[in-house]
């Protein structure tokens, strides 16, 4: 059995069907799917609900950046909600401010109206969710608010009696550098933290998810004999941080600086090369230990 969904064709959205997901019984007894449909050049974006029982479809909201382009993202989730006539959703979007940051966005199945509430603000970018505590009203995702040069895991207060923005709380910030990948436990007390500097490769670790502290060290690459001699062996020069002003002047750019080896390249003057990927999405210079993005 299957259904076929009619689009009106009156949207620039319908070029690209970017995203596509279930809503849970819950919130859809019948039987529902949330359709992200993009526009060709991405300027616009459209969120529908999609209905299995009869085909319908509603606009829950809109996107458009006619000046840059709208991003795609993973961090579209439902919330549960007590009111059959609410649908509760986490959304990122960069309107307003032109940063990724979080929304606790609410849609009235009656009445069509969509309300937002700000949960992140300021000139950093919300990079990724990586668990939803739906009992405390606490989401966690990555970002860089405590240094552009760094990813960090932090919390935020979605309760629709919070002051969300003055209760993100970063829990990672006693451990500087890149935090690679983050995975919860079941029951958000505690999480696994993966992250690595410029000068030291990857550490693995559990950690208290109130505190953020360590727990236990599960590993750690400099302390591993086949690392140590890998590390020996290419013989790697930390990359240099600087930074220049923009021709605007109004932002800082970040670049790293490789410079040869001197005992075996001489002072220089070097030849320079320029790495820069250019393409539709945030361009961010970020720090793993052996890699740069």
């Amino acid at each position: 059995d299957f259904r076929t969904f009619q689009f009106d064709g009156k949207n620039d959205e319908e070029a690209y069907l970017a995203r596509v997901s279930w809503l849970s019984e819950t919130v859809a007894p019948k039987g529902a799917l949330l359709v992200q449909l993009q526009d060709r050049r991405q300027e616009n974006l459209v969120l529908l609900r999609a209905n299995v029982s009869d085909g319908s479809c509603q606009v829950i909201l809109r996107e458009s950046r006619p000046k840059a382009w709208v991003n795609l993202h993973y961090m579209l989730m439902t919330l549960p909600s007590s009111n059959s006539k609410l649908l509760e959703f986490l959304w990122a979007s960069e309107r307003e401010e032109g940063f990724m940051h979080l929304f606790k966005v609410t849609y009235d199945n009656k009445t069509g109206k969509t309300t937002w509430k700000r949960l992140t603000s300021g000139k950093w970018v919300v990079e990724s969710v990586v668990n939803l505590d739906a009992t405390n009203k606490v989401v966690y995702f990555l970002g860089n608010k405590t240094s552009l040069l760094e990813r960090h895991l932090y919390s935020v207060s979605y309760a629709d009696d919070a002051d969300s923005i003055n209760t993100i709380k970063c829990l990672t910030k006693a451990r500087k550098g890149m935090h690679l990948s983050i995975v919860f436990d079941s029951a958000s007390n505690t999480f696994i933290d993966t992250y690595s500097t410029r000068t030291k490769p990857p550490i693995v670790c559990m950690c208290d998810v109130k505190t953020g502290k360590v727990l236990k060290t599960i590993y750690d690459a400099s302390k591993q004999k086949t690392t140590q001699d890998l590390l020996k062996r290419m013989n790697l020069t930390t990359p240099q941080v600087r930074r220049i002003r923009s021709e605007d002047g109004h932002d800082d750019l970040y670049m790293m600086v490789y410079k040869p080896d001197e005992s075996v390249h001489g002072k220089g003057p070097y030849p320079c090369i320029v790495s820069v990927y250019v393409c539709v999405c945030v361009v961010c210079l970020t720090f793993p230990a052996l890699s740069l993005s």
